[in-house]
């Protein structure tokens, strides 16, 4: 599907005096201020059409993977290496090269939020390291709860982005006082988050992994999880059962070993299911995995530029009493490993490279640990 204005033909990515004539074009957006561009449709190329080097049956697949590229290296080309960012719908196989990608037109209603989910992860299995949908779904009128409800579903992705039609347009100042207020805690929250999500981007990407993930791929011995399609892993550490009907209520599996509820701190012990019951509209049942240090940022109002150097370091100790992270940002690692003795929380910080800002930690503690003292070393 294309969509067209006045005289118009399909550009030819096979021919490469097109494509320079299509990245000429894209750089005169950057220079205008744009920073990334939306590499939208590129999926109904059609047998009859023709190409220089391919027929239109040949580049029916081909064309969005070329569309992809000629952006990503315009892009890559005004910014420098390392720089590139596209937000695209169409893919191919050699598209993972070529980041981000969302789902295209998903619809407002409870039954497409599972289908959206379970095509993010589907394409995550397909060496995607990154993937969203159109928060609040594109087509069709969200009620309030739904709007929340797929709020909380997008909050622990890569990349998150409100988009749809008229006649209630998806940015959250057009539902309630009481679904904005809702909103924007839960966007405060994903804020807090960014320090976790931007550290395991980094290693999903160094390692071709989905950042948002099946339960089976950390969980590979465990059947049950082969059958689980309603959750997923942000990251090796957190686990997200998002409400995806119209209850307040759910079934949730919990893979062996422990876990710690985000919003309580209580541990859980797998592999188990679990009836969630009352859910409040406000909270998506969180989990995080046991030996776990979880780095949360500042509630932010936009991302800064600077690599933020203040911390609350949320400790979830495993059975002998461990905890470690190594956050991953633009100036290197920082390793977080600590253990309990006694009633005393000791975590050393050790950082690559060594010359990085002074960094400000606070420590939080799941509250039913008997723990009195903590020691930063």
């Amino acid at each position: 599907m294309f969509l067209y204005f006045g005289p118009h033909h399909v550009i030819d990515f096979s021919k490469q005096k097109s494509i320079d004539w299509y990245k000429d074009k894209i750089t005169s957006l950057f220079k205008q201020g744009a920073k990334v561009i939306k590499a939208d449709f590129g999926e109904q190329i059609e047998p009859h059409q023709k190409f220089m080097h391919y027929s239109g049956r040949e580049m029916h697949n081909l064309f969005p993977l070329l569309y992809n590229k000629a952006v990503f290296e315009a892009t890559e080309d005004y910014f420098g290496k390392g720089e590139a960012l596209i937000w695209a719908r169409s893919a191919y196989a050699g598209s993972q090269r070529y980041p981000v990608h969302w789902s295209g037109d998903n619809s407002s209603n409870f039954p497409n939020m599972l289908c959206s989910l379970r095509g993010g992860l589907s394409l995550g299995l397909c060496s995607f390291t990154f993937w969203s949908q159109d928060v609040g779904g594109f087509m069709g009128i969200p009620d309030d709860k739904l709007y929340i409800r797929w709020v909380e579903l997008s909050l622990f992705q890569s990349h998150f982005r409100f988009h749809g039609c008229s006649p209630r347009f998806r940015e959250p100042w057009n539902y309630s006082k009481e679904t904005q207020d809702i909103v924007r805690k839960l966007l405060e929250l994903r804020y807090q988050f960014v320090p976790y999500l931007y550290s395991e981007s980094i290693k999903a990407a160094q390692n071709g992994h989905p950042l948002m993930r099946t339960l089976f791929f950390d969980h590979s011995d465990d059947p049950n999880c082969y059958h689980i399609e309603d959750q997923y892993m942000s990251g090796e550490n957190i686990l997200i059962a998002p409400l995806l009907t119209e209850e307040d209520s759910r079934r949730m599996y919990i893979p062996s070993g422990e876990w710690y509820d985000y919003w309580t701190g209580e541990s859980i012990k797998g592999p188990v299911w679990i009836n969630m019951e009352n859910i409040l509209i406000d909270k998506i049942p969180l989990l995080v995995k046991a030996g776990t240090i979880l780095p949360l940022g500042e509630k932010m109002q936009y991302i800064s530029e600077d690599v933020p150097n203040k911390f609350i370091l949320y400790v979830y100790p495993n059975m002998d009493g461990e905890v470690k992270y190594k956050l991953h940002d633009e100036l290197g690692e920082i390793l977080f490993d600590g253990h309990i003795e006694g009633d005393i929380l000791k975590i050393k910080v050790s950082y690559t490279p060594i010359d990085r800002p002074k960094l400000e930690l606070e420590i939080c503690t799941p509250p039913l640990l008997d723990i009195k003292h903590t020691e930063i070393i």
